[in-house]
């Protein structure tokens, strides 16, 4: 089961939700408002060897391309 990352617009908090294939969140688990929207998240994956990209200006990460208002990656 995935976890997806939602927005409330009534009360401004952010949250988890684990959701099955074929469900939908359709309130905030917080206030219970209905205006809520799905926000996209960030992933990570381990790898056994490390590649760093600093200093090259063709690598643009997450948060320096980010237009949400609300970044959960940086929390900004």
């Amino acid at each position: 089961m995935p976890i997806f990352e939602y927005y409330c617009d009534e009360c401004g908090k952010s949250f988890e939700a684990l959701v099955s294939p074929g469900e939908e969140v359709s309130e905030c688990k917080h206030c219970r408002g209905k205006h809520i929207r799905r926000r996209f998240s960030s992933f990570s994956t381990r790898t056994d060897s490390y590649t760093s990209s600093e200093g090259d200006p063709s690598v643009v990460s997450g948060c320096d391309s980010c237009n949400l208002d609300y970044c959960s990656t940086c929390h900004s």
